[in-house]
Order: C-alpha cells, then sequence, then structure tokens
C-alpha cells in the first residue's frame, strides 16, 4: 500500500486508472442511451384490461368466446407492431366428465373463425388431458405478435374455446404494447 502512495506513477497505475474511467463513463454513456435507442420518445403506447368476474367456457360445439378486449389508435400515416399478454386463473369444470381441454387466442378486430386475424403464434392450448391428472387450478399466460398494423382503431381481443368438461376462468388480464413507426 505504501508503494502506490508514495508518488512514483508506474505503468500499471495508469492502466488501473483507465480501466475504471472506462468503466465508469462507458456504462454511463450506455445506460443514458439504452432506453432512447430502444423507443424514442413517444412511439410506445400501451393499452390494457382487466376482468375479476367469473366466465365458464363449456363443449366444443359452441363458438369461442370473446373473453376479454382492449382498444388502441395507431395514428393516421403510421403503423404499429404489437405485442399482447394474457393472463388468467384457469379452473376445469370438473368432476363430472374424463377430460378437460381449453384452447386460447388472442385476435386484431374479430374473431378467430378468421385466421387472418390472429396474432402469432395462433391458438394456444392453455389446459389438455384427464381431468384425474390435471390440477384443480392452474395460472396461465399466453401471448403473441402483429407486426405492420394499419392506422386507424383497433379491438385486440382474447377468445377461449373449449372442448368435452370445458374451462373457468377467474382474473383475467390483457396488456398490449404497440411500437409506433412509419
Amino acid at each position: 500500500m505504501r508503494g502506490i502512495l508514495n508518488g512514483n506513477l508506474k505503468l500499471w497505475h495508469m492502466v488501473v486508472v483507465g480501466v475504471l474511467f472506462a468503466l465508469i463513463t462507458g456504462g454511463t454513456v450506455a445506460l443514458s442511451a439504452g432506453p432512447a435507442a430502444f423507443w424514442p420518445s413517444g412511439s410506445v403506447r400501451l393499452a390494457s384490461a382487466q376482468n375479476d368476474n367469473t366466465i365458464s367456457i363449456t363443449g366444443s360445439n359452441n363458438p369461442a368466446v370473446r373473453v376479454l378486449h382492449a382498444t388502441l389508435t395507431v395514428p393516421s400515416g403510421k403503423k404499429a407492431d404489437l405485442q399482447a399478454t394474457f393472463t388468467t386463473d384457469l379452473h376445469h369444470n370438473g368432476p363430472g366428465g374424463t377430460y378437460a381441454y381449453c384452447f386460447g387466442s388472442i385476435t386484431l378486430d374479430g374473431s378467430p373463425a378468421n385466421s387472418n386475424r390472429l396474432f402469432n403464434p395462433g391458438q394456444y392450448q392453455l389446459l389438455g388431458g384427464a381431468i384425474a391428472t390435471e390440477p384443480d387450478a392452474v395460472s396461465v399466460a399466453m401471448s403473441g405478435v402483429r407486426k405492420n398494423v394499419s392506422s386507424g382503431f383497433h379491438d385486440v381481443s382474447v377468445y377461449i374455446d373449449s372442448a368435452y368438461q370445458g374451462c373457468t376462468l377467474f382474473a383475467r388480464t390483457l396488456t398490449i404494447v404497440a411500437d409506433i413507426h412509419d
């Protein structure tokens, strides 16, 4: 320790100080520039929806049920890349049947009957199998993306379909992030 503070500057002292300086200032510049590099000011929009009401969906002969939706507007002359995430507490409608299956999809401006409306990757299987082997309740999530959505007013919806005993949903949330661009 005495050799460092005696005033004799050595090459390794300069190297250590240089590395420390580069780490401190380089890290500060990277941290301050990071968020702006991802999202220029004013280009990100958020939309969300939440509902705690219980919805029971039964049988594959019924059409898919819209369980939650949120709206957003893409400014005139712009396009948007959308990322949507849906979460719910899911229960099968046991114990009267043998099987329980639940399927979910996220759509843009319409029902999943029109596959051109689906967010990628498409339909999710949220629950499926023999009731005896499935848990009574699970928390599930699904997400999807749509690129280059045109300007205007849009409705992002979550649809759930079921087979056999069906499924019951509690505490649903939908969050949409829109990256607005030219």
